[in-house]
């Protein structure tokens, strides 16, 4: 009979140590593809943002070109730009601080004649800390 018991015991702690083992083992499988599989979720959701920003970036310097694009031809058909010497170089500049005034958000607005080199005839900036446009 003590045989039969020890024999008894011995079976439920290799039972129980085999069990152990198997949710051990289970677990860490669990773990380590829980592990991967968010790994390349955040692979993929990093590319994914990427792939977005580059989307925004891309429609965002198209759009300020349109606009640009469109100031400049809106400009250039203007008489005041057209005959930078002599009366119109004023008027020029007025319609420059004009722009200045009507766009907040550009820092500095430059005409630059063809001849010549490509100088500057007229040229405002905006200062940094006041707006104030100089």
């Amino acid at each position: 009979m003590v045989n039969a018991r020890a024999t008894s015991r011995l079976s439920f702690k290799l039972a129980f140590l085999i069990g152990l083992l198997v949710l051990v083992t289970g677990s860490l499988i669990g773990w380590i593809g829980f592990r991967e599989f968010a790994l390349h979720m955040e692979h993929t959701e990093r590319r994914a943002l990427s792939y977005s920003a580059a989307t925004v970036a891309n429609d965002f310097s198209f759009m300020v070109v349109k606009s640009l694009s469109q100031v400049v031809r809106t400009l250039a058909g203007l008489p005041a730009i057209r005959g930078l010497y002599g009366p119109n170089q004023a008027a020029a500049a007025e319609v420059m601080m004009a722009l200045m005034r009507a766009k907040p958000e550009y820092r500095s607005v430059r005409l630059v004649g063809a001849e010549a080199g490509g100088r500057e005839r007229v040229r405002f900036d905006r200062d940094a800390a006041t707006g104030e446009v100089v």
